[in-house]
């Protein structure tokens, strides 16, 4: 067997085991109640990759409540506001909460889109979880 053909079966086998540990990563990943700056760099440090919102504004240098994933703010009795993650074509969807002065902390984070075997159902009741304002 040429050399060549021999690697492909390794090559596969890392590429099947980086996917199950990024998937894995994620279903491990306990970033609730950490603050969003914290949550942030261990997520991108697990290798998850903000997701720019289209339209999203640019933020200016040093500028620590703006980010381009994120998605929206409310107030209510205290601030909500949604962020857009991924990992290749996987989506994640993480919601903060904060008051006033205090930095905004994660309350939820799950996978959105592109979840598993049945990515269209298991999007469809992800999406129907997301309460909008």
């Amino acid at each position: 067997m040429p050399f060549g053909l021999r690697i492909i079966p390794v090559v596969v086998s890392s590429l099947a085991t980086m996917v199950a540990s990024t998937a894995f990563a994620a279903e491990t990943l306990e970033v609730e109640k950490l603050p969003y700056s914290q949550a942030r760099a261990e997520l991108m440090e697990r290798g998850f990759r903000p997701y720019t919102m289209p339209g999203a504004p640019e933020c200016e240098r040093g500028d620590n409540k703006c980010y381009p994933e994120l998605e929206s703010c409310v107030q209510k009795r205290h601030w909500i506001c949604n962020y857009t993650w991924h990992v290749g074509k996987t989506i994640y969807h993480l919601e903060t909460r904060a008051q006033k002065q205090e930095p905004p902390v994660v309350d939820s984070f799950y996978c959105l889109l592109n979840c598993g075997k049945d990515s269209d159902t298991n999007a469809l009741a992800q999406a129907n979880a997301i309460q909008k304002p």
